[in-house]
C-alpha cells in the first residue's frame, strides 16, 4: 500500500493497492504470464480481492485504490460484490496498459458497481489516447504521469502542461493526483501550481498495511 497524501495538510487520504508476490516475481512478469495462458482477468480479480481483505487494516479514514483493467471491469460480474464488501469508499484506478474500444460498455460497467465508487485515470499527459480517456470517462481523479512530475521544479514546459490539466480538472469538477514525487522541490512546485494530492517515495514508499496502522 502506497499513501496518497493531501499536499496542503500532509495527511494521508488514500492508499493505492500495489500487487506483490511471495516468490518475488515482478508483477509485470506475472501478469504477462497470466495473459499468455488466458488467466489475466482471474489473476486481476484475485489481486483486487486480496487488496480489499488486506486493506481492512488501513486507517479507517483512508480510501482504498485498487487497480483494474478496462477489460476486467467490463467483463466481471464479481467486481461489484467485492467492492461492496470493502465497507468503505473505493476509488478504482483504471489502468493504461490496453486500449479502450467501447467507452459506453466501460461506463455501463462503472454504473453497475455504483454505491459511491469513484474512478481515477492514471498517466495523464502521457499521450493522446489518455486524454481521450479523460473526456470519455469523466473520472473523479486524474493522476499526473510521472514524466510530468519528475523535474517539474526546473522545467517550465512541464509546469505549463500541469497548469493546463489543472484548469481542465477545475472546470470539470475533477481533482489531480501527482504521481512519482521524489524531491521536496517537486512537492513545493506542485503545491504552488495548486495540485492538491500527491504520491511518491518522498511521501511514502509502498509497504505492507501493518506499516500504516499507526
Amino acid at each position: 500500500f502506497q499513501p496518497i497524501v493531501d499536499l496542503y495538510s500532509g495527511g494521508i487520504v488514500a492508499f493505492e493497492a500495489l500487487t506483490r508476490f511471495d516468490d518475488q516475481t515482478p508483477p509485470d512478469a506475472m501478469f504477462r504470464a497470466a495473459t499468455a495462458c488466458g488467466m489475466a482477468q482471474v489473476l486481476e480479480l484475485a489481486t483486487v480481492e486480496a487488496s480489499i481483505v488486506a486493506g481492512e487494516g488501513r486507517p479507517s479514514a483512508a480510501t482504498l485504490t485498487p487497480n483494474i483493467s478496462p477489460a476486467t471491469l467490463i467483463a466481471s460480474d464479481e467486481l461489484a460484490g467485492m467492492i461492496h464488501l470493502a465497507g468503505r469508499p473505493v476509488i478504482l484506478e483504471v489502468t493504461e496498459h490496453e486500449s479502450i474500444d467501447d467507452y459506453a460498455a466501460l461506463q455501463a460497467a462503472i454504473d453497475r458497481i455504483g454505491r459511491g465508487t469513484r474512478i481515477a485515470v492514471d498517466d495523464a499527459g502521457a499521450g493522446s489516447a489518455n486524454l481521450r480517456h479523460l473526456v470519455q470517462l469523466k473520472p473523479d481523479f486524474v493522476k499526473l504521469d510521472i514524466t510530468l512530475v519528475h523535474g517539474i521544479d526546473d522545467d517550465f514546459t512541464r509546469q505549463a502542461l500541469v497548469v493546463g490539466l489543472k484548469e481542465f480538472a477545475q472546470v470539470s469538477g475533477r481533482a489531480l493526483i501527482a504521481e512519482g514525487i521524489e524531491t521536496e522541490l517537486e512537492r513545493t512546485t506542485l503545491v504552488e501550481l495548486a495540485v492538491r494530492f500527491g504520491q511518491g517515495y518522498l511521501l511514502g514508499a509502498p509497504a505492507p498495511v501493518e506499516a500504516w496502522t499507526h
